[in-house]
C-alpha cells in the first residue's frame, strides 16, 4: 500500500489579490505560515518521494516543507496550474473584459473546445493523466505532491470518476469544489485501486 500527500500551496497574492496571477505570483505570509503548519503535519511521517509544481507559489511551498522534513523535491512540469488565456493574466479580476473572457473560455472548455491559447479540457486531463501514470509506478510507500488548486480538482474527478471524466464533468469538478490554500488531501493506493481517504474542503 502507498499514501500520496497532495498539497495545495499555501495563500499566494495572486489568489487574494484583484489581479490574475501568473506562474511568478509569491506566498503571502499568511500563505508561508500555512507552509510551516503543513511541514509540521509531516513531522512523523517518512516522505519517500517528493514532487512538485515548478510555478513560484508551489515551489516557495515545497521548499519551506523541504527545508522541514529535509527531503529534496523534483520540479514536474505536469504538477503546474491550469493555463488561463494570457489576455487574463494580470488584468483587474472583476473587469468586463476579464469576467468576459473567462465565460468564454469557461464555455469552450465544456465543450471540449479550445478558447485562443487558454489550456482545453484534453490538454488539462493529459497532463492529469502523465501526473497519475507517474505516481501509480512509484514503488515507494509514501509520496508528497505540491499543486495546486484547479489541478487538483481535475485530478480528483479523474479518480472519483475512474478515468471517465467528460469535459462538463470535470468543470462540474472545478466550479463545485473548493480545496483551501494549505491543505492536505491524501490517497491510498492499494491493489492497484486508488481511494480518497481525506479531503480539506471549503
Amino acid at each position: 500500500m502507498k499514501t500520496i500527500y497532495i498539497v495545495r500551496h499555501g495563500e499566494s497574492e495572486g489568489n487574494i489579490g484583484n489581479v490574475r496571477q501568473s506562474p511568478e505570483s509569491n506566498l503571502t505570509q499568511v500563505g508561508i505560515e500555512q507552509s510551516k503548519n503543513i511541514a509540521r503535519f509531516f513531522d512523523n511521517i517518512k516522505i519517500d518521494h517528493f514532487i512538485s509544481s515548478p510555478f513560484n507559489r508551489a515551489k516557495q511551498t515545497a521548499d519551506i516543507i523541504k527545508d522541514f522534513i529535509k527531503v529534496d523535491y523534483i520540479e514536474k512540469d505536469f504538477l503546474r496550474e491550469r493555463r488561463r488565456p494570457s489576455e487574463q493574466i494580470g488584468k483587474i479580476k472583476k473587469s468586463p473584459e476579464s469576467l468576459e473572457s473567462v465565460r468564454m473560455y469557461q464555455e469552450a472548455f465544456v465543450r471540449g473546445e479550445k478558447y485562443k491559447d487558454g489550456e482545453d479540457f484534453n490538454e488539462l486531463m493529459g497532463r492529469v493523466k502523465e501526473s497519475f501514470d507517474y505516481l501509480d509506478r512509484l514503488d515507494t510507500e509514501n509520496i508528497l505532491v505540491v499543486t495546486h488548486g484547479t489541478f487538483l480538482r481535475a485530478f480528483l474527478s479523474f479518480i472519483v470518476l475512474g478515468g471517465l471524466v467528460t469535459p462538463n464533468s470535470c468543470f462540474s469538478f472545478i466550479k463545485n469544489i473548493k480545496v483551501m490554500n494549505g491543505t492536505v488531501s491524501v490517497f491510498v493506493v492499494k491493489d492497484a485501486s486508488w481511494k480518497v481517504t481525506s479531503l480539506c474542503l471549503k
